[in-house]
């Protein structure tokens, strides 16, 4: 893997484009990988979610991955897709932050759960994207050993020993072990390594619920608030008994794991649907995926080559801090074209929150608006990461591609809820359907309802369709319906 972390992104892909010809494959082209606008899937992956992972959104060096994997190593594409962008976060760390306003800068942070049924794939992709992380930590580990070693040993020379070869006086330095990724999850645990570690952690669950369900084991509320405040990036404080208290002032915590179908209606116990922390989980749940069977050709080296150079350049940038050693972002304004597309996209957000009547979707529209900002932080330094773009400022690439993604996982979250805790089906609909929804009166004919629709400029085909929808209409004989909600 080594040898080829020296190589460019795009050195490694012609070398693997190279491979692929001498082989007889074709080699991927852009619009082999790309994907293309809402109304069409990509031509090489397909996925059955009712709206696809936009793949398309990704740099092009991360949408090969994402094909590739899929193709030799059949992993869903909404699970490796998502597990790069939650790998990437773990990377970025406090070493960036992005800035819509003056006041409110938002982090790389990402809490994200890989839903499904067992047995479908779901930690293997995930393993994948850590796997450079995990590279990392055994480095700095075993570097650390040395340097704990040493210090042991000139800890252990007496002063007779000292002044015989005239060692120097001053105390041998601590040495502090280097980590991202953690497998404790408790909070005094993950503040003490976070104290030596202010660039951030992750924390990687394979099985998720295991988090949730050890909340508050041994003190009432402390774990939940921890979480809350992570999230957030507030400060967070923990009083010790036997060592002190901590605080960390720029806390940076990624969780991401995997979890069963079966086990999504714990996560409304102890109120955790109504205090935030719901909202807080990117679902990443695809509709209808399929055990698939073993694919019979192997991965090029080159594809998981160009991931580890990806992450590595992400891993390497040097975190900035200041005067008391806090962290110090670099600090990623929008671009004014970026800027007008997202105050566009908030106006039609607020919108949807406004008109829905279920206060858990209306969480889930809330806790977008921040995870759009988290995610075009993401997808620009991929980009810059990929060489497809730069670290200096969040263009409107990146901040539209951060709206697709948040319309993935809004849909995700929605669905994901009606295990939780039951949602509204109305509450599934477009603004433009709710609206119509609304003005129908509880009883109607089919020519009341189209002459409501067409005042609200809906075509008479599209109505036809939107009455065959039984889960909010009834249909009570013919040409005659009642609304459920």
């Amino acid at each position: 893997m080594n040898n080829s972390i020296n190589l460019s992104c795009e050195e490694i892909l012609e070398q693997f484009e190279n491979s692929k010809a001498s082989s007889g494959d074709s080699p991927i082209t852009l619009d082999e990988t790309q994907g293309c606008d809402d109304k069409n899937e990509s031509q090489v992956i397909e996925t059955t979610q009712s709206v696809p992972f936009p793949v398309h959104v990704l740099p092009v060096s991360i949408q090969i991955i994402v094909s590739e994997t899929h193709k030799h190593l059949t992993y869903p594409v909404d699970y490796i897709a998502a597990s790069l962008l939650c790998a990437a976060s773990m990377a970025i760390g406090n070493t960036y932050r992005v800035q819509f306003k003056e006041g409110w800068q938002e982090n790389a942070v990402l809490y994200m759960a890989l839903v499904g049924r067992p047995g479908i794939n779901k930690s293997h992709p995930l393993n994948f994207a850590l796997a450079p992380i995990r590279e990392q930590d055994g480095q700095t580990l075993a570097h650390y050993v040395r340097e704990r070693d040493e210090y042991r040993r000139l800890l252990a020379i007496t002063q007779s020993e000292r002044d015989q070869v005239a060692m120097n006086e001053e105390p041998p330095l601590i040495p502090v072990p280097r980590k991202v990724l953690m497998g404790d999850f408790t909070p005094e645990a993950l503040a003490s390594v976070h104290d030596e570690n202010p660039r951030g952690l992750g924390v990687h669950c394979d099985e998720l619920a295991a988090w949730f369900k050890n909340f508050n084991r041994y003190k009432a509320g402390s774990d939940m608030e921890f979480w809350l405040s992570s999230w957030s990036g507030a400060p967070i404080s923990i009083d010790r008994k036997l060592s002190g208290s901590l605080l960390i002032p720029k806390p940076f915590i990624t969780v991401v794991g995997t979890m069963q179908d079966g086990v999504l209606h714990e996560l409304a116990k102890d109120r955790r649907d109504q205090n935030g922390f719901v909202d807080r989980i990117l679902f990443v749940k695809p509709v209808g995926l399929q055990k698939e069977y073993w694919s019979d050709t192997d991965l090029d080296p080159q594809i998981t080559a160009l991931w580890f150079q990806i992450l590595t350049k992400l891993l390497d940038v040097p975190l900035m801090v200041d005067d008391n050693d806090s962290p110090r972002p670099r600090i990623l304004p929008y671009t004014r074209e970026a800027k007008e597309f997202l105050f566009n996209w908030q106006r039609s957000n607020a919108d949807h929150c406004n008109i829905t009547k279920n206060d858990s979707v209306r969480g889930i529209y809330s806790k977008i608006e921040v995870y759009i900002h988290r995610l075009a932080l993401i997808l620009q330094l991929l980009q810059w990461a990929c060489e497809e773009g730069d670290n200096v400022e969040v263009g409107l690439t990146a901040v539209q591609g951060a709206a697709d993604l948040a319309e993935y996982f809004r849909e995700s979250a929605i669905r994901s809820y009606s295990i939780i805790a039951p949602v509204c089906p109305v509450d599934r609909l477009t603004l433009d359907k709710k609206r119509l929804y609304d003005a129908l009166p509880k009883e109607f004919t089919t020519p009341q309802g189209l002459e409501i629709a067409e005042k609200m400029g809906v075509p008479e085909r599209t109505f036809q369709r939107f009455l065959t929808d039984k889960e909010i209409f009834d249909h009570i004989c013919r040409g005659s319906f009642k609304k459920k909600f």
